[in-house]
């Protein structure tokens, strides 16, 4: 039996995401952020649209992100919408920064530009695994919407479907976590914790941001509120026509692209934030899966304690594979 992974395209010789343009990844792949540049780095389906919608609006003050298109109009994705002209703007005015997110390879230390500021955001691979699965088995042009999830789990494992290895690029983002202008947190740290993790990524962005939610109650508030799954799931919806978000129309020129599940029942229109949970491996994963997750983690991990990230996710994930509750 021939086992399915999700569709991909081959760019200068290179697996790349099914949907990415060409001339727009090649400028990206040569990208270096500036001084006033904040570029969030992250594996796919690790928080990226959390941590960016908590970025903005606190680069925003707290004013309210109404819609997606607002949400790329203020800040950027390097490789999917290109950053050429582009100048950052809530639609009142232009923002003192330009907040940017990239899936691309984290670059190594010698190549970090010591006058802008990176974010990097990782999550543990079960789960990352499992929301990525419903993320390209929901969208057309990852022609897998009736693949499974342990064909999914080894397109995973092998790191060979569009977006490199999962383990390559959180181990290079974690060996920038001591670095001055690096914020290094995880999905987990988010999820748990939203108001510390605010405040953390306010200071590190500059300190009048963090003073500002510190010393006003009703401002942080607000950011809280507005940055909750559920707000965000309302908000976080793209128009897979292009016709709402002009950003990002490029990606869909030329094609239909529609969701198997369309957010509130429309097929052409898709939320980026799907449950927001931790723990939703445990719904998917078999004994004999994690055995296999395992297996790559011991190999890929081996010399770098990274997996304590997640000390108590791993206890669980091997408890499971023992039967233990």
């Amino acid at each position: 039996m021939i086992l399915r992974s999700p569709y991909y395209q081959v760019i200068d010789g290179v697996r790349r995401s099914a949907i990415v343009q060409p001339d727009v990844l090649r400028k990206a792949l040569h990208f270096t952020p500036v001084k006033g540049d904040i570029l969030q780095m992250s594996y796919p389906k690790c928080g990226t649209h959390w941590m960016q919608y908590l970025t903005l609006l606190i680069l925003n003050e707290g004013r309210p992100i109404r819609n997606y298109q607002e949400f790329s109009s203020s800040g950027r994705s390097v490789e999917y919408a290109g950053i050429e002209g582009w100048k950052p703007h809530n639609g009142e005015r232009t923002l003192p920064y330009r907040a940017m997110l990239t899936h691309l390879d984290p670059p190594r230390k010698k190549h970090l530009n010591a006058d802008a500021k990176y974010v990097y955001v990782a999550r543990n691979p079960w789960d990352c695994c499992v929301s990525f699965y419903h993320h390209v088995s929901n969208l057309s042009p990852f022609r897998f919407q009736d693949g499974t999830f342990d064909e999914f789990l080894d397109s995973f494992l092998r790191g060979d479907f569009g977006y490199g290895d999962y383990f390559d690029h959180v181990l290079a983002g974690y060996a920038l976590k001591d670095e001055p202008n690096v914020l290094f947190v995880t999905y987990e740290q988010i999820k748990e914790d939203t108001r510390s993790v605010g405040l953390k990524l306010a200071y590190f962005l500059d300190e009048r941001y963090g003073r500002a939610l510190e010393t006003n109650d009703c401002l942080l508030r607000t950011l809280m509120e507005r940055s909750t799954v559920e707000h965000m799931k309302k908000l976080l919806v793209l128009d897979l026509k292009g016709e709402e978000n002009p950003a990002m129309s490029g990606l869909f020129k030329g094609r239909e692209v529609y969701a198997k599940v369309g957010y509130q029942g429309d097929r052409s229109k898709y939320s980026f934030v799907r449950k927001g949970i931790v723990g939703g491996w445990s719904e998917h994963f078999t004994k004999w899966q994690l055995q296999k997750m395992n297996v790559r983690i011991t190999e890929r991990t081996k010399g770098s304690d990274v997996m304590c990230l997640w000390t108590n996710i791993v206890r669980e994930t091997k408890n499971a594979m023992r039967g233990e509750q």
